[in-house]
C-alpha cells in the first residue's frame, strides 16, 4: 500500500532547456534540489508550468526522471503523464513509475470538449495500467473541459484517483470540492490567488508555479502568514504581467540558474519586462 503523504506546498516546476533548446536534465535536477533545500513538500514536473503540450513524450519522461533524481526520495514527486493517446498516457505513467515517482497527475483532454463518460475512462485507463496513485487536475481555462463534480465523486469512490488539483480560479467550486472530497482523497488548491482561502477551507495543500522562484513566500502563505499573502499577490501580478512561465525562467536566470527561455508559441520576456522583473527580484528576492 502506498503511504506517501500528499500534503503541503508542492511546486509545479518549469522545464529547463539548454542552449540548443533541448530539455536540460541536469538543470531540472538542480532546480529540484534547490526547491527541496528551501523546504517545499513536493515536486510536480511536466505540468502546465512545465510546458507539457510543447514537449515530446521522450522529453516528458526525461523531465520527470530528472525530478525524481533531484528529489532523491526526500519529497514526493508527482509526475505529469498527459498524452493525446491512451498509449502515450500509459507509456508516460509507466516511465514515471520506473523512475521512482510517488504518483502521477493527469489533466483532462484539451481543446475538444469531452463528455463525462469519456472523462471517466480517460482516468480509468491510466489507473489500470500502473500501481501509482493518480491525481486528477482541473484547469478549464486552458483545456475547455472542466471535471464535473459527479465525475470526481465517482472516480474517488471507485479508487481511480487518490488526489485532485483545482486551478479553476473559482472559490465556489473549490469550497464544493473540499466538501465533496476532503478526507477521501488529497485535495490541492492550484490557483495562487486562492491559496489563503484553500488553507481556510482545509485543502491538504497547494501546488504553485510561483514557488519555483519564491518558495519561502508560498510556504509562509500556507503557514498562515497574512503578510506573505500580500507579498504573493504582488509577486503573482508582476510575473503575470510579462507571461508567467517566461517570467519564472527569467527570474531563475537572475539567480544564476541556466534554465533557458520558453518554447514557441509562449512569448519570451521583452526588454521592458526584464527590467520589471529585475525590480521585482530586487524587492522580493530575499524572501525567495
Amino acid at each position: 500500500m502506498n503511504t506517501t503523504k500528499f500534503a503541503g506546498v508542492f511546486v509545479a516546476t518549469i522545464t529547463p532547456y539548454d542552449a540548443r533548446g533541448a530539455v536540460d536534465a541536469a538543470a531540472a535536477r538542480a532546480l529540484t534540489q534547490y526547491l527541496v533545500g528551501n523546504g517545499v513538500h513536493g515536486i510536480c514536473p511536466v505540468g502546465t508550468t512545465g510546458e507539457f503540450p510543447l514537449l515530446t513524450r521522450e522529453e516528458k519522461a526525461l523531465a520527470g526522471r530528472a525530478a525524481c533524481e533531484g528529489a532523491a526520495g526526500r519529497v514526493p514527486v508527482v509526475a505529469g503523464a498527459w498524452g493525446a493517446t491512451a498509449d502515450e498516457r500509459i507509456w508516460l505513467a509507466k516511465q514515471a513509475e520506473a523512475a521512482g515517482a510517488s504518483a502521477i497527475f493527469l489533466t483532462v483532454p484539451y481543446f475538444f470538449a469531452s463528455p463525462p463518460a469519456y472523462l471517466l475512462e480517460w482516468y480509468r485507463g491510466v489507473r489500470r495500467a500502473v500501481s501509482l496513485p493518480l491525481l486528477a487536475y482541473n484547469i478549464p481555462q486552458c483545456t475547455a473541459n472542466e471535471i464535473p463534480l459527479d465525475v470526481l465523486d465517482t472516480l474517488a469512490a471507485e479508487g481511480t484517483i487518490q488526489g485532485y488539483k483545482d486551478s479553476s480560479h473559482d472559490p465556489g467550486r473549490l469550497e464544493a470540492i473540499v466538501k465533496l472530497l476532503k478526507g477521501r482523497i488529497a485535495v490541492f488548491g492550484g490557483s495562487e490567488g486562492l491559496f489563503a482561502r484553500s488553507r481556510e477551507l482545509g485543502t491538504d495543500g497547494v501546488i504553485s508555479g510561483a514557488a519555483n522562484v519564491y518558495p519561502k513566500t508560498v510556504l509562509a502563505v500556507w503557514q498562515g502568514d497574512r503578510a506573505a499573502v500580500d507579498r504573493l499577490a504582488r509577486i503573482k501580478t508582476g510575473l503575470q504581467k510579462h507571461g508567467t512561465f517566461a517570467s519564472l525562467k527569467y527570474v531563475l536566470t537572475l539567480r544564476g540558474m541556466a534554465v533557458g527561455t520558453t518554447r514557441e508559441p509562449i512569448a519570451p520576456v521583452s526588454d521592458a519586462g526584464k527590467r520589471d522583473l529585475e525590480a521585482l527580484e530586487k524587492e522580493f528576492g530575499k524572501d525567495l
